[in-house]
């Protein structure tokens, strides 16, 4: 069992690392992992007024999703993509500078990584230092 002060100095030092492991046992256990993890890339496209799947699987481009994204202000229900402009795409790692070609995409069309929100903490010391009185 790990010291306190390990412990201690762990969480200190890696409040926003985690630990991961990858089993590679090869002896038969009764169970398997159902299949490697597939590690992903999530790409903006941008300023379209529509998008068709074909495209991509003309280019080559072997999708995991589409995700349209309904403009600001909008009235958008479902899963209508022509009412919208930008889509959030994802795709294989291995497959995603194929997404960044040029002469895959209209003139003025916009394709960059995707931007995730990052939420703001809210852990015990932030809330410490918000007390009044």
């Amino acid at each position: 069992m790990a010291s306190k002060f390990y412990r201690e100095n762990w969480k200190r030092n890696n409040q926003e690392k985690y630990r991961k492991n990858t089993g590679k046992l090869k002896a038969e256990l009764g169970f398997k992992a159902v299949a490697p993890p597939v590690k992903k890339s999530f790409i903006y496209l941008g300023n379209l007024n529509i998008t068709k799947t074909e495209h991509l699987n003309k280019a080559g481009i072997k999708f995991i999703s589409i995700f349209p994204i309904a403009k600001r202000g909008s009235n958008v229900e479902g899963d209508d993509n022509k009412s919208s402009a930008a889509f959030r795409i994802c795709v294989a790692n291995n497959e995603d500078f194929k997404m960044f070609e040029d002469d895959l995409w209209p003139e003025h069309a916009i394709i960059r990584d995707w931007i995730f929100n990052v939420k703001p903490s809210d852990t015990i010391e932030n809330n410490n230092n918000n007390k009044h009185g």
